[in-house]
């Protein structure tokens, strides 16, 4: 937990500042941590929005954020 809480700050804190590249960088590792859910608790891995986490990343990766 306390590693998606470290990444989903850093993703916004770095979109903020435009510097995408990081903000890239920690939304894959948010990506990487929030799919562990599902192999640490095997019940929980049908109800992960796994194509909102790859929805996030490609928002991010294609610098599509509205403020």
């Amino acid at each position: 937990m306390y590693a998606m809480s470290t990444a989903f700050t850093g993703m916004f804190v770095n979109i903020q500042e435009n510097g995408w590249n990081n903000a890239l960088k920690w939304a894959n590792i948010l990506r990487e941590n929030y799919l562990k859910i599902g192999k640490f608790v095997p019940k929980y891995d049908k109800s992960l929005k796994k194509s909102e986490i790859d929805q996030l990343v490609n928002t991010v990766k294609e610098k599509n954020f509205v403020r």
